[in-house]
């Protein structure tokens, strides 16, 4: 069965509009053909968005939330995998995060890649910023010397202009995780997006290395169970996600396909060619 016919069959299970959007990272390179994608339609009520995605940046996460919010008064977003932080950032967008059981969302925080005792590494902020305990801890030392410690460590491996470009980068991603926590919902009060943009940045007792949904749930986010959808619903759903696991349209002797976006009107996939500055868009027959 074709995505368009499975993305019909969703539609008219009262999903609203549905497009699906499957990349190996979100990128700003995608917006053109998700713009082209979206303007074919009118503004509609609600609007059901498949995402499957390995990776991407925070700005990326941000232009995508802007555009698919500007058609839809209603955005629900399908989340059947693995996600890293740009893809918890996209769904802090949604009015509506629909998960499967075995969905996990990766903190937002970013890491700071470093030269280890043992190679190239990362550090993430919350590590960078309590790395003194850890010193404490294993050392047995009071606060003032772990930290004295801690400190001469970082000024032993990292650059302080690179300690600065990082602060930078934290400080712009929790903007950005409060920026789309407005968009879906304005009335939140700004002590309550800060305290959820702390817990993904920083990490608490509800947030670990990974976040399945009651983690999320706990956080105040809208996050529903698709078994607890309607049985044809979620059987629509779950050949959708096995035609789009499967990988199939990754395949192609003439170049690796790493994005599609998808609607009941058609099917666009990105294929990069070899020694080619720039994918190319194909329409699929």
């Amino acid at each position: 069965m074709s995505l368009q016919t499975r993305i019909r069959a969703l539609e008219t299970l009262d999903a609203g509009r549905v497009l699906v959007l499957s990349a190996t990272s979100l990128t700003l390179d995608l917006l053109p053909m998700l713009h082209d994608t979206l303007r074919t339609g009118d503004r509609c009520e609600r609007l059901s968005v498949l995402l499957h995605a390995e990776g991407g940046d925070a700005d990326a996460a941000r232009r995508i939330a802007l555009r698919l919010h500007a058609c839809t008064d209603r955005l629900v977003l399908w989340v059947p995998d693995r996600c890293d932080a740009a893809v918890t950032l996209l769904a802090l967008a949604a009015h509506a995060i629909v998960v499967d059981p075995t969905t996990r969302f990766a903190p937002v925080a970013p890491s700071l890649p470093i030269d280890g005792p043992d190679g190239p590494s990362t550090l993430s902020a919350r590590a960078l910023r309590d790395g003194w305990r850890v010193v404490r801890d294993d050392h047995g030392l009071d606060e003032i010397a772990a930290r004295t410690q801690a400190l001469q460590w970082l000024a032993a491996h990292l650059f302080p202009t690179a300690l600065t470009a990082f602060h930078r980068h934290v400080q712009e991603q929790a903007r950005i995780a409060d920026a789309l926590l407005s968009l879906a919902d304005a009335g939140r009060p700004a002590e309550a997006r800060a305290a959820i943009v702390q817990a993904l940045m920083e990490g608490d007792d509800a947030v670990a290395s990974s976040l399945d949904a009651d983690a999320l749930g706990r956080l105040g986010l809208p996050v529903i169970e698709a078994g607890t959808l309607a049985t044809p619903m979620q059987d629509a759903l779950r050949a959708l996600h096995q035609d789009l696991a499967s990988g199939a349209w990754h395949a192609g002797e003439d170049g690796v396909r790493d994005a599609l976006i998808a609607t009941v009107d058609g099917v666009h996939r990105r294929r990069q060619r070899p020694h080619a500055p720039t994918g190319l868009w194909e329409q699929a027959a």
